[in-house]
């Protein structure tokens, strides 16, 4: 399989007055094409911070991250963002839509940031919103949407400028149960279709579950030892993990 996303001994202090926060510590972990992977680990804990180092909004204290074999702290700050506008999608807790635009348009908005005005794009957004189940209220602003529906409209968008890296940060935290399994199935409809590489944060061990991986950070780190794959990846395998890590 093809390495998309290889994280190799990240590490992250933050400076706190006088004192020294150490919340990642020697982090490495890869992604494939098409893989899920799914993280686990306490409020607090980190899981945000990994993800901006991941994406380049935020820098290590030492260590690299790679994606399509570049290590992207060897670019500049413009060079990092064209690389994260066009291989890496955001799908958030909190849906940061524009509340003036409609669906479509909230959808298509990286393709204008990004000025691309190729017809194939506009015909894959037709794909996307017919994916994420929303072909009958394009012409809706986020007022006129549910939770569940705006949190389609933040997959699709985050799809539209076809990332290979999906990351997903508590893509369910802010709906229903019943929504939020609605929406873990858009996105493994995503990863199983459209091939999308997905790093899912969640504090939610049925939501791991949809992954391939499932990795839990304690303590800055990602013990090896509770690594789970493939077979293993499973709801029971899951919450046993969590008791032992005491998470």
């Amino acid at each position: 399989m093809k390495e998309i996303l290889k994280v190799n001994n990240i590490s992250k202090t933050f400076k706190m007055g006088d004192e020294y926060l150490h919340v990642l510590n020697n982090i490495s972990f890869n992604a494939n094409h098409g893989e899920f992977l799914s993280l686990m680990g306490p409020s607090g804990g980190g899981k945000s911070t990994l993800l901006n180092v991941i994406s380049g909004l935020e820098s290590p204290t030492k260590g690299e991250v790679f994606v399509h074999r570049k290590n992207i702290y060897n670019l500049n700050d413009d060079e990092r963002t064209i690389l994260r506008r066009k291989h890496i999608g955001f799908i958030f807790q909190f849906f940061n839509l524009i509340p003036t635009l409609n669906v479509e348009d909230n959808v298509k908005l990286p393709l204008l940031i990004d000025g691309s005005n190729s017809d194939d794009n506009y015909s894959y957004l037709d794909e996307l919103i017919s994916l994420v189940g929303l072909s009958g209220r394009k012409r809706h602003t986020p007022s006129q949407l549910s939770g569940g529906e705006m949190q389609r409209v933040t997959i699709a968008r985050a799809l539209i400028n076809k990332p290979d890296i999906i990351l997903a940060d508590e893509p369910t935290g802010n709906v229903s149960e019943k929504v939020g399994h609605e929406i873990l199935e858009i996105l493994r409809k995503c990863n199983h279709e459209l091939k999308q590489t997905i790093l899912l944060v969640t504090h939610n061990h049925k939501d791991a579950a949809y992954g391939d991986k499932v990795m839990f950070l304690k303590s800055g780190t990602i013990p090896d030892k509770y690594v789970l794959h493939g077979d293993d990846v499973s709801e029971s395998n899951i919450f046993t993990c969590l008791q032992e890590l005491n998470i």
